[in-house]
């Protein structure tokens, strides 16, 4: 599953690149990977789960909602997958889910709050986790952060202060 991971990654460093052109051949190729990691959801690791959900982020309108919905079906019947996202992967999910949808209703519909809400606690348990240096960087705790705006949760006031001394 690394060589799937490294090319849904690398889909996302070409479409940043400086010049990029999204193409119909570019969207197309991603869809197919995508469609790849669909087929194989139940043997991703955490990692490569993240990587799913930041490629679909990078090239909005290709995932569609079952494909969302077969990606937090297999999160929720996983949950060891959330426990072994690192600090980056935990940020960048909620960060690319609240990406996608905000940018697309259809995805919204789909969303399931209660993985969210899950991606969420598992951010702050990084962010209150006493270490030198801390554990959630500061720009990980502002994806956190700006995800969860964009996905509509509302942790309270111990959670966001948390997740505030981190930057």
């Amino acid at each position: 599953m690394i060589s799937l991971s490294a090319a849904l990654d690398h889909m996302v460093a070409i479409s940043k690149r400086p010049g990029y052109q999204q193409t119909q051949e570019s969207l197309s190729a991603v869809e197919r990977l995508l469609n790849i990691a669909e087929g194989r959801l139940g043997g991703l690791n955490s990692w490569t789960m993240a990587a799913f959900i930041r490629c679909a982020a990078g090239f909005k309108g290709v995932l569609q909602p079952a494909g969302l919905s077969a990606w937090q079906q297999e999160l929720l019947q996983r949950p060891e997958l959330i426990e072994q996202l690192t600090e980056q992967g935990v940020a960048n999910t909620l960060l690319s889910l609240g990406t996608l949808t905000d940018s697309d209703p259809q995805l919204a519909r789909v969303l399931d709050v209660q993985l969210a809400g899950q991606l969420l606690q598992r951010g702050i348990r990084f962010a209150r986790a006493p270490s030198d240096p801390p554990h959630l960087l500061a720009r990980q705790a502002a994806n956190v952060l700006y995800g969860t705006a964009l996905l509509g949760l509302q942790p309270d006031e111990a959670e966001v202060a948390a997740l505030f001394s981190a930057i």
